[in-house]
């Protein structure tokens, strides 16, 4: 899983904005949408956020695979029917992911849509 993605839930789960992680951690909003897109990030900004996302840094790196397991002489993973078909747990992993970066691009359409509001304004005078 992407850092980033990892980040999108922690704010999800903390209710934290954009603009308020932005402003929190000194930065621009488009800083912020860059970091969410990142596969990684720096150990000092990783405390940063581990701090006012109010989780742990090994929570960044959680893995979702780690609720797999092998029992007995059958190779069949938890998650999944034996014929190899994804779970109800692995689909609603993958909506709220959907969910979290439709959110995501929402926010940055906004951004995008003031952005454009201004320079007309700007274009007018």
């Amino acid at each position: 899983m992407k850092i980033g993605l990892r980040i999108k839930e922690l704010m999800i789960k903390e209710n934290i904005e954009i603009s308020e992680l932005a402003k929190r951690l000194g930065k621009s909003k488009q800083a912020i949408y860059d970091i969410l897109d990142k596969e990684d990030i720096n150990t000092s900004l990783l405390r940063e956020l581990s701090s006012i996302l109010n989780a742990p840094i090994a929570s960044f790196f959680e893995d979702s695979s780690k609720n797999q397991e092998a029992k007995g002489n059958s190779n069949v993973v938890v998650g999944r029917d034996n014929t190899g078909n994804i779970s109800i747990t692995e689909c609603q992993d993958k909506l709220d992911d959907a969910l979290l970066e439709i959110k995501h691009l929402q926010e940055r359409l906004k951004d995008k849509e003031e952005m454009i509001e201004i320079l007309k304004s700007q274009l007018g005078k």
